[in-house]
C-alpha cells in the first residue's frame, strides 16, 4: 500500500516486476501522476486508481498480461491517458471517469479481452487518438457530446463492434483513415457537424449495409476507398455539402444500386469511385464533374426537397428520383422553376413538323411577335446520327424524321 503523501510515482520504478499483484491507494491519497513504464510488464492483476489522479503517462501498464481489472473512483480527476498505457493487457472493461479529456495513441491497443468500455454521456473527451482501441473486442461505443476527433484507426479491426451510437448536440468533425476499418455493425449515422471522412474509414466492414447522413450535413470529403468492400445496399443520397469523393470510395460495394445527388450539389467524383460496386448510372447536375468513375453519368439532378439524409439500405424499388420520360402536359411558361437539366438550345426543325407543344398552349401569334414554334429552316443534323435520348423512352417526335431539337430526357454520357 502506498502512503497517502505520494504525488508522482516515477519512470520504470516497478519494470517488469513480475511478484507485484496488486496496488493500494488510501481514500487520502494525493497522487497526481504516474509517469513512463512505472509497471510496464510487471505482474499487476488489479489496480484501483485514487481520484486525485491527473494523468497516467506512457506505456504505464503495457505488456501488464495479468492484469484483468483496474477501476476509477467516481469523483476522479484523471485528464490524460498516455500513449500505450495499458496497450498489450488483458484488462476484461473499463468505466472511463467523466473528468477524462484525452486517450492517447495506442492506449489501448491489442488488449484482446476488453469487451465493455463504458463512456459517461457527459463525458469531457474530445480526443480518441490513433489506433486507440484498435484490435479490441469492445462491442459498443458511445460518441459523446464534446468529442471532435477520432483518430488514425482508432478501432480499426474491431470486428465484435456491433453497435455505435451518436449523443445529440455531437460536435465531432473528423472520422480519420482507418477509423473503423474492418469493424463490426450493420448501420452508422454521422452527426451533421462531421465534415471529413478520410481514407479507408469504413473500410472492410462487411456487415455495413445503412449508412445515413444528417439532413443538415456539413461534410466535405469522403476520402479514398472509404466503403471499399463494405455491404452498402440500396439508395444512397449524398449531401449537397460534399465537394469530393475520392478514388474507388465505394469500390466493389455490389449490393449499392443507386447514388442520388441533389441540384444544387458541385462534387467532383474521383477515379473509379464505383468500380465493381453494383450502381451502373448516377443523376448528376450539370456542375458535378466524374473522373474516369467506371458508371455512367445521367444529367439529370434530386431536387432539393429530397432529404440528404436518406440512408442507403432503401430498397431498390422505391420511386426515382430521375427525370420521367413522359413529356410534360404542362406549358413552358417564363415564370417556371428553373431545371437542373442543361437548358435547352433553339430548335432548327422543320415547320413541317407535327409540334410537340401542349395542346393548351395557345396557337396564335401576332406577326410581330417571336414564334415559339419551329422554324422552317432546314435541320442541321445528319439525317443517319443517332439521337442522344436514351433507347426505350417514347419518342414525341413523328418516325423516320431527324430531331434537331434538344430533349427534356437526360442524356447518358458513358464513362
Amino acid at each position: 500500500e502506498f502512503p497517502s503523501s505520494l504525488e508522482t510515482i516515477g519512470k520504470s520504478v516497478f519494470f517488469k516486476c513480475s511478484d507485484l499483484k496488486k496496488a493500494i491507494f488510501p481514500n487520502d491519497s494525493k497522487l497526481t501522476k504516474i509517469q513512463y513504464r512505472a509497471f510496464y510488464s510487471s505482474g499487476l492483476m488489479e489496480i484501483s486508481f485514487p481520484a486525485s489522479l491527473k494523468i497516467i503517462g506512457f506505456n504505464v501498464f503495457e505488456s501488464c498480461t495479468k492484469l484483468r481489472s483496474i477501476s476509477f473512483e467516481s469523483a476522479s480527476e484523471l485528464t490524460a491517458i498516455g500513449d500505450f498505457a495499458f496497450s498489450s493487457s488483458n484488462i476484461i472493461s473499463i468505466e472511463l471517469p467523466k473528468s477524462l479529456n484525452k486517450i492517447g495513441v495506442s492506449a489501448f491497443k491489442d488488449c484482446k479481452m476488453l469487451t465493455t468500455l463504458v463512456i459517461p454521456k457527459d463525458s469531457e473527451l474530445t480526443s480518441i487518438a490513433d489506433s486507440a482501441f484498435a484490435f479490441t473486442a469492445i462491442t459498443s461505443l458511445l460518441i459523446t457530446p464534446k468529442l471532435l476527433t477520432i483518430g488514425v484507426s482508432a478501432f480499426s479491426n474491431c470486428e465484435s463492434l456491433q453497435n455505435v451510437t451518436v449523443t445529440s448536440h455531437s460536435v465531432l468533425e473528423t472520422i480519420s483513415a482507418n477509423a473503423f476499418l474492418s469493424c463490426g455493425f450493420d448501420s452508422f449515422s454521422t452527426p451533421a457537424s462531421v465534415t471529413t471522412i478520410d481514407d479507408f474509414a469504413f473500410s472492410e466492414c462487411k456487415y455495413l449495409t445503412t449508412f445515413t447522413f444528417a439532413d443538415d450535413s456539413r461534410l466535405l470529403n469522403i476520402g479514398e476507398q472509404v466503403f471499399q468492400n463494405s455491404n452498402l445496399s440500396g439508395v444512397l443520397s449524398i449531401p449537397a455539402s460534399v465537394k469530393d469523393i475520392g478514388y474507388r470510395s465505394f469500390y466493389s460495394c455490389e449490393e449499392l444500386s443507386e447514388v442520388m445527388i441533389p441540384c444544387d450539389s458541385t462534387v467532383q467524383i474521383g477515379i473509379e469511385a464505383f468500380k465493381d460496386s453494383g450502381v451502373k448510372s448516377i443523376q448528376v447536375p450539370p456542375a458535378v464533374s466524374c473522373n474516369d468513375c467506371d458508371t455512367t453519368i445521367v444529367r439529370g439532378c434530386v431536387p432539393s426537397s429530397q432529404p440528404s439524409g436518406q440512408p442507403s439500405g432503401q430498397p431498390s424499388g422505391q420511386p426515382s428520383m430521375r427525370p420521367s420520360s413522359q413529356p410534360s402536359s404542362q406549358p413552358t411558361s417564363p415564370t417556371s422553376k428553373p431545371s437542373c437539366q442543361p437548358s435547352g438550345q433553339p430548335s432548327n426543325q422543320p415547320s413541317s413538323q407535327p409540334s410537340n407543344q401542349p395542346s393548351g398552349q395557345p396557337s396564335g401569334q401576332p406577326s410581330g411577335q417571336p414564334s415559339t414554334q419551329p422554324s422552317a429552316q432546314p435541320t442541321t443534323q445528319p439525317s443517319g446520327q443517332p439521337s442522344t435520348k436514351p433507347t426505350g423512352q417514347p419518342s414525341t417526335q413523328p418516325s423516320g424524321q431527324p430531331s434537331g431539337q434538344p430533349t427534356t430526357f437526360p442524356t447518358t454520357v458513358g464513362l
